[in-house]
């Protein structure tokens, strides 16, 4: 009974951290991690990102419109910012693109 309460509680702790879930190898939109998958713009600011990757931080601030990629440990990757805006894929394992203007 201890255990079950004890893994119960622990369950919770991301959740009561703010901390959000995402499949690892998968490439999300700013806007579907946080209107979906529980993460916030001050945990996008936080996200990891390479020393060639630019614009670093993306434009006014937009988050939203930039693409991250998830790892193993659910913490997200900045990868680029998209000019044009970004695609949601709607999940299903499908990786989020930037939008390419014509």
């Amino acid at each position: 009974m201890k255990t079950t309460a004890v893994l119960g509680m622990l369950a919770l702790v991301p959740s009561a951290l703010g901390l959000g879930t995402c499949h690892a190898g998968q490439r999300y939109c700013g806007s579907w991690l946080i209107d979906k998958d529980g993460y916030s713009v001050a945990d996008l600011q936080k996200a990891v990102h390479g020393p060639n990757v630019k614009p670093y931080p993306p434009p006014h601030d937009n988050w939203r419109d930039s693409l991250f990629l998830c790892n193993r440990r659910n913490e997200i990757e900045f990868m680029e910012y998209c000019w044009q805006g970004c695609h949601e894929s709607g999940g299903d394992g499908e990786n989020d693109v930037c939008n390419i203007g014509f």
